[in-house]
């Protein structure tokens, strides 16, 4: 069975990019994908992996993570597809149940459900002040690696609906993602978050989710926290 990690990058997340790396089981091979929006920035030094593939992608119009991760997903020849974000970590102490999970399960699962932790550092829990607010979001990251499972929505991009629609079930698991990038400095939090609801405004349709709604009132929210 062959397994790619397909890491989704871009230049604000440099420094969390060696820990991704570091976190991806030995039996996944690593494709590194990276998103640039505007001027062209030195990669940082990556890890020396004979078997690591880099490929560089720029957005010529409005911002659009699924189509990169889809288009990330077409170089791939492996059987299952891990999907991570430069600024995410894969728990390692699933390494070993997740390999044996992608041997057991029955053919009609197309994707493994998991949970995204995110940790925000500067942003206070409104349950308890003294500690820093953490997310946790149902999550598809792990798929069959088959064409018709694309991406959908332009941010916070999702292929559950067309592994279900395709015909397949995806199994809940006790999977973690380990989100690291809520917890950059302010300034560059803020330009994150603003660069996220750009994202979403500048493509008015997707409005109608209820979950980019959601997302675009914790994002103010949060925006508010870090004095805007």
């Amino acid at each position: 069975m062959k397994v790619s990690a397909i890491i989704l990058f871009s230049t604000i997340d440099n420094e969390f990019l060696p820990d991704c790396l570091l976190s991806l089981p030995k039996w996944a091979k690593p494709l590194i994908f990276k998103t640039d929006q505007g001027e062209k920035e030195e990669v940082r030094e990556l890890r020396n992996d004979e078997h690591l593939q880099l490929y560089e992608y720029k957005y010529t119009g409005m911002l659009d993570f699924s189509r990169a991760r889809n288009i990330a997903k077409g170089l791939c020849d492996a059987d299952w597809i891990i999907s991570i974000d430069a600024d995410e970590r894969l728990d390692p102490f699933q390494h070993e149940w997740l390999w044996n999970l992608l041997h057991e399960v029955p053919e009609d699962i197309g994707g493994i459900a998991g949970t995204q932790w995110s940790f925000c550092a500067n942003i206070p829990n409104p349950e308890n002040k003294e500690r820093a607010l953490r997310l946790a979001v149902p999550t598809v990251r792990v798929f069959r690696n088959l064409p018709p499972f694309q991406w959908r929505f332009p941010i916070h991009e999702v292929i559950d609906p067309a592994i279900v629609e395709s015909g397949y079930r995806i199994l809940d698991t006790k999977l973690n993602i380990l989100h690291e990038g809520y917890s950059l400095p302010v300034e560059r939090m803020k330009e994150k978050l603003w660069r996220n609801i750009r994202g979403i405004v500048e493509n008015p349709e997707i409005l109608e989710q209820k979950r980019y709604q959601d997302y675009l009132i914790n994002s103010c929210v949060m925006l508010k926290h870090l004095g805007g």
